[in-house]
């Protein structure tokens, strides 16, 4: 990276750092090392554990941020599990003293004593290491991600490398401790408005044009030649005292409107003090909004009668919502007591695919009174306090484990209220309840899902290192996501019934043989497919639909409703735009 961003002493404590987890001893480091040797000439990377973890850091920076979309995401893919192994705790770092206070947790929480026997412990064990992928994960995706697509390769590889480094946060201290082996908290929480904030004043810097509207905080930090966690912990400072306390009982305000084209300074100067979380209070994030469409913020008052708090923001284009956020969280969701109003929902009737949104807004509400009902949290934090009596009845089980459809929000990740709630119960005992299935026809593990007889397997379900449907016995239903971009014949493939969350078949190159769910409930990728000749396809897709490869639209049929974008860059202009009048609904690049 450029010398304006190097930092030697941060450089040798990420590498120190990663030293600790002997990631320098890890085969792919090793074949990353000699790679490089091979290829400069160079001598003596291999031999040196430093140079070694350099060349594989180098090898990250060519697979995240690969300018082809495609290129970049089949590279994510395939690299992520060797990054979770090398990152995420190790059993034999577990530290004792968790469990301990997860005893002292239970006493406090009402619990009496409890105690961990060693299956008790593996499973702690990779619940704790299953939160550090997801987190570290929501990184990776963020940063490879279009909302980071305008920030140099250089500048978004610099804060990956810093998140490496990053453990547990004080939020009174805006303090980060060092990252260890034994760590077992996830990695840092994303706070989208200040990871844009850090990130805005690096290319500032990098393009020298400080123009007043970035961190001088951080750009200060920069000429210092800080990590990364220092700015981090800086800017997180910097909004919490900007902000200060937040009224949120109050729900009384006015929409605000921004124009497309208008100037984006003022809408951040706008947001100052107002906004904590919402990306759109960044100089870079504000403009690369206005430039797209209108931005509208929905402002509650303060006692004082004055605008004081931002709630929620819509963002349109051509008379369609494309985005909605909040402001409560580093996720951006949208606080329960404005949900629970018809401030969103009026809102949307003004656009014409509101309905769309409508649902999110339904589904909020749903889940607030199943939280309300289940737990008592700070009004301030949104903390749990304590753990209610309410019983949650067969048809909230089948929403809040999202049986039949996803639960949709307006954060950039899932409600995290919904983790909160099923930790704490017994998830096959509820899922069979709410499918009507035996508990023993319910699986929870791969190894459980491949078993046979299964009707209904919960969660992710991770078979992309299959390269034959041969014996395979896939449950009758999938809740999560299924990856199978392994396969390059559906012979033999018989897939579940439904699918909740996406389905990667990105390997196959002919769809004879394939019969697809009736219904997805994320994305379907289908990219490696050239004919659409014999395929049926299912009549929704919840999210982004793949079929770039297909090079004639003869035959196709398209589902009734897609959730993303459906890619068809194989086709010829003339025949997307066929498509585009025969289905106006959809949207198709």
């Amino acid at each position: 990276m450029p010398e304006k961003f190097s930092n030697k002493e941060g450089e040798e404590q990420e590498r120190s750092f990663l030293e600790d987890y002997r990631i320098q001893d890890k085969p792919e480091v090793h074949k990353a090392a000699k790679k490089k040797e091979r290829l400069t000439g160079e001598k003596g990377i291999f031999a040196d554990k430093s140079k070694r973890i350099g060349a594989y850091l180098e090898r990250l920076e060519k697979v995240f941020l690969n300018k082809d979309e495609e290129t970049r995401r089949r590279n994510i893919n395939l690299i992520k599990p060797a990054l979770y192994e090398n990152t995420q705790i190790k059993k034999e770092n577990f530290p004792e003293s968790y469990f301990d206070h997860q005893k002292i947790l239970a006493r406090e929480a009402g619990m009496g004593e409890v105690s961990f026997d060693q299956k008790q412990k593996q499973e702690e064990i990779e619940k704790v290491q299953q939160a550090q992928r997801d987190s570290l994960s929501a990184w990776i995706e963020y940063l490879a991600g279009d909302e980071c697509k305008n920030y140099s390769s250089d500048v978004r590889f610099f804060v990956m490398r810093g998140v490496l480094l990053l453990g547990d946060y004080d939020p009174d201290k805006h303090d980060f401790s060092k990252r260890r082996p034994e760590t077992t908290s996830p990695f840092a929480t994303i706070n989208h408005l200040a990871v844009s904030k850090v990130m805005g004043a690096l290319e500032a810097k990098r393009h020298n044009k400080e123009d007043g509207s970035h961190s001088q905080q951080v750009l200060d930090l920069i000429d210092k030649k800080k990590s990364f966690g220092d700015m981090y912990e800086a800017v997180l400072k910097e909004i919490d005292e900007s902000v200060g306390e937040r009224e949120y009982q109050i729900t009384d305000g006015q929409w605000v409107t921004f124009k497309q084209g208008s100037d984006p300074k003022k809408m951040v100067d706008f947001l100052q003090g107002k906004a904590k979380y919402i990306c759109i209070a960044e100089s870079g994030h504000a403009h690369r909004y206005l430039s797209s469409g209108d931005v509208h913020i929905y402002i509650s008052q303060g006692k004082d009668g004055n605008l004081k708090t931002a709630r929620m923001a819509i963002a349109a284009k051509d008379d369609r919502i494309y985005e909605i956020r909040g402001d409560y969280n580093a996720n951006e969701d949208i606080d329960e007591i404005i949900s629970q109003t018809d401030k969103l929902s009026q809102k949307s009737t003004e656009f014409a695919n509101g309905q769309e949104y409508l649902k999110k807004d339904s589904d909020m509400k749903k889940l607030t009174e199943i939280d309300r009902k289940y737990f008592k949290r700070d009004k301030k934090t949104g903390e749990v306090v304590s753990v209610l009596e309410g019983k949650i009845n067969q048809e909230e089980l089948k929403f809040l484990y999202e049986i039949d459809v996803p639960i949709e929000g307006f954060g950039y990740e899932k409600d995290p209220r919904i983790e909160d709630i099923t930790n704490t119960r017994d998830k096959r005992s509820d899922i069979a309840l709410a499918t009507g299935c035996k508990p023993e026809e319910i699986s929870l593990t791969k190894k459980e899902a491949l078993q046979g007889n299964i009707k209904y397997h919960y969660g992710y379900l991770d078979l992309g290192g299959l390269t034959s449907a041969e014996g395979l016995k896939l449950p009758e239903s999938v809740g999560g996501y299924l990856d199978l971009k392994g396969l390059t014949s559906a012979e033999g493939l018989k897939l579940p019934e439904s699918v909740g969350g996406g389905l990667d078949l990105g390997g196959l190159t002919s769809a004879e043989g394939l019969k697809l769910p009736e219904s997805v409930g994320g994305g379907l990728y289908l990219r490696g497919l050239t004919s659409a000749e014999g395929l049926k396809l299912p009549e929704s897709v919840g999210g982004y639909f793949d079929l770039r490869g297909l090079t004639s639209a003869e035959g196709l049929k398209l589902p009734e409703t897609v959730g993303g974008y459906l890619y068809l860059d194989g086709l010829t202009s003339a025949e997307k735009e066929n498509l585009r009048k025969q289905y106006p609904h959809l949207k198709i690049e």
